[in-house]
């Protein structure tokens, strides 16, 4: 699927493969903006109020994703990623779905499913625990205790997390 949609043109193309490479929800890379982004840091952080449990997300970035986000027609020329036909507001969640229906996929899947795809290739095929993977997916937890010591975002573990993802996805390999 993945180098299907890379042949894809258009911003709606760039998002999806956005969205796959982080694990992050559609509406949280569509209301993307350049400022949350350190490229050279490798680092994209979003803020709390964008964010479903209302908690800023710090998502590290593969190579493979920074180097897509410096390629884009958009890079730093707009304050939205993804900019709709008003540049001031972002593409639309239809925007993805118009995609799969380009590519014959609509009905078949959904963006947010690769999240579920991601956790379930973490759980089945890797050695990452589950907190990080949990952490990656920016999933509180549940537990009131366990919750109360976890105070850190396991952000070093995640970079290998989703490096891993990403060599996976893209079939290269970056270190």
């Amino acid at each position: 699927f993945y180098k299907r949609l890379v042949q894809q043109d258009g911003l709606a193309a760039i998002a999806a493969r956005l969205i796959i490479l982080t694990a992050v929800r559609t509406s949280e890379a569509l209301e993307a903006r350049w400022a949350e982004f350190d490229l050279p840091g490798r680092l994209w952080v979003i803020p709390a109020p964008r964010m479903k449990r209302n908690r800023e997300h710090r998502v590290p970035l593969a190579p493979q994703v920074v180097d897509m986000l410096q390629a884009m027609p958009t890079y730093n020329t707009h304050e939205l990623v993804f900019p709709g036909r008003d540049i001031h507001r972002p593409l639309s969640n239809m925007a993805c779905l118009v995609l799969l229906g380009r590519m014959g996929l609509r009905g078949q899947i959904t963006m947010h499913g690769f999240r579920s795809t991601f956790k379930d290739w973490a759980r089945e095929d890797t050695n990452h625990s589950q907190e990080v993977t949990e952490a990656a997916l920016a999933h509180v937890i549940k537990d009131k205790t366990e919750g109360a010591y976890a105070r850190g975002d396991v952000l070093e573990k995640r970079r290998r997390l989703m490096q891993d993802w990403a060599d996976l996805v893209t079939g290269t390999t970056h270190t």
